[in-house]
């Protein structure tokens, strides 16, 4: 029943991370006011995402099937936004989909961490299935619109069907014998207050960085002449599928190095790498494509490294440490594009310029692992795998 419901997790989490893709491709097709398409990709994420902590705390509660379920329903608004033409609209629909994010997202994370003896496997798959889904949402969602005349409400055709076996598969918090009270986790978070503070720093200034980069992609890859397919959602895939390479090559020296190690070399090959695709001058598209897998493969890839050292750290609340350093930080990491969009919008900066003022703050990130104590040697074995 486990693996049953294992690859049901992945099949969903495919899905709803594919829901989170679409807007940064939308925005440009739709020709939106980049400003504005920033304000509502920022502000809809920073108030869906802050509530995985909230989610994250129920679901240690023993309400998992229940926020998956809520999750996946939110997620699938995102399949109507081509019927909307307004601001505001656009802006409930976002709204909807990253609270859907919220709901799912910290209880998913946590279910898989307590399939296995082996807490990094399943949350390795898990993660790598979710960055499947959001790698192929861009082309997925592109094609779908030339099939449909310009509508994608046909994706809510598998994932109602994903919905349908929610509902009628037995509760996976019924695998779970212990709930933990809110003022457990809490005292327990304490004792951890350094590590998961410097983790949640770190978390949050390299996928601030990540998400800006993905919400201009599209336009900054026009402006440097590439093909039409990597503007169009290739570029977007290549990050992402670089990220998964990325996760199964980290657990290896993960395991060999332990997690400070292996962050502090993502982050210096990823801050390498993220300058080189911007101050490089027009490459071939081959060229494009192999920046992109390799910034994925680093920077992308340091996400779910994160979260499993916080498990390790507190392995009894695997939800409420997800959804500390996954959502909590992930909706202040969703201000970035706010300030891209609008730094973008004025005539002077170009999207060039604009993403190449974030690049020092990579460098504040690897001062931030330089600064976590280093785990019991317990900790670092078979961080993922």
């Amino acid at each position: 029943m486990k693996s049953r419901l294992f690859i049901l997790l992945l099949v969903s989490h495919f899905f709803l991370d594919l829901c989170i893709g679409i807007w940064p491709l939308y925005k440009t097709i739709a020709h939106l006011e980049i400003a504005k398409a920033g304000l509502i990709m920022g502000a809809a994420g920073f108030i869906g995402e802050m509530t995985q902590l909230f989610f994250g705390l129920l679901s240690d509660q023993g309400r998992r099937k229940q926020l998956l379920i809520l999750g996946l329903l939110l997620a699938s608004s995102i399949f109507f936004v081509t019927f909307c033409n307004g601001y505001l609209g656009l802006m409930g629909i976002m709204l909807c989909l990253m609270i859907g994010s919220g709901a799912y997202h910290p209880s998913a994370a946590g279910f898989a961490s307590q399939l296995s003896h082996e807490k990094g496997r399943p949350l390795l798959l898990f993660t790598a299935c979710g960055a499947l889904g959001l790698g192929l949402s861009q082309v997925i969602f592109s094609q779908t619109l030339k099939v449909f005349n310009g509508h994608a409400f046909v994706l809510l055709v598998p994932l109602a069907l994903i919905i349908g076996l929610w509902v009628f598969h037995k509760s996976p918090q019924d695998l779970s014998t212990k709930r933990a009270s809110p003022a457990g986790i809490f005292k327990t978070f304490a004792k951890h207050r350094r590590s998961l503070s410097l983790l949640y720093l770190v978390q949050v200034i390299t996928y601030g960085v990540v998400l800006s980069l993905v919400f201009l992609l599209p336009d900054l890859l026009r402006s440097k002449g590439s093909s039409e397919f990597l503007c169009m959602g290739g570029g977007h895939l290549a990050l992402i599928l670089g990220s998964v390479l990325g996760m199964i090559t980290l657990s290896f020296f993960t395991q060999k190095w332990g997690y400070k190690n292996t962050l502090l070399l993502a982050a210096s090959l990823g801050l390498l790498l993220f300058s080189s695709f911007l101050f490089t001058p027009l490459a071939s598209s081959w060229i494009t494509t192999l920046l992109l897998v390799s910034i994925g493969a680093s920077l992308l890839a340091m996400n779910p490294l994160i979260v499993a050292w916080g498990n390790a750290l507190i392995p009894e609340s695997p939800s409420s440490v997800s959804g500390l350093l996954m959502g909590f930080a992930w909706g202040f990491a969703n201000l970035f594009p706010i300030v891209a969009g609008f730094l973008s919008a004025q005539s002077h900066s170009s999207y060039l310029s604009t993403i190449a003022l974030f690049s020092p703050l990579l460098l504040v990130g690897i001062i931030g692992i330089l600064l976590i104590p280093a785990p019991k040697r317990a900790f670092s074995e078979g961080a993922l795998l």
